[in-house]
């Protein structure tokens, strides 16, 4: 994965051996993404997802030490 800082945007790149139309569903529907979308020995709770142009997600990753919140917000999403 790497990691590019844009003044107050984060731009991270990864990739993965699978099919692009499977990665794609798994980042864009949110019972995918609940399933995937936490390191092990953690879990996600997704309070908002719209995985299209200009939606919103907000989630919280729940590890033993600590509890991360993250609010996203869709600039483009293309198939």
């Amino acid at each position: 994965m790497t990691i590019e800082k844009k003044k107050n945007k984060s731009i991270f790149t990864r990739t993965f051996s699978a099919p692009i139309n499977k990665v794609f569903d798994a980042y864009t529907k949110r019972e995918l993404f609940e399933q995937w979308f936490h390191p092990q020995d953690a879990s996600v709770t997704v309070y908002d997802f719209n995985a299209t142009k200009g939606g919103n997600a907000f989630y919280a990753i729940q590890a033993p030490q600590m509890t991360s919140y993250t609010i996203a917000e869709y600039l483009q999403v293309d198939a």
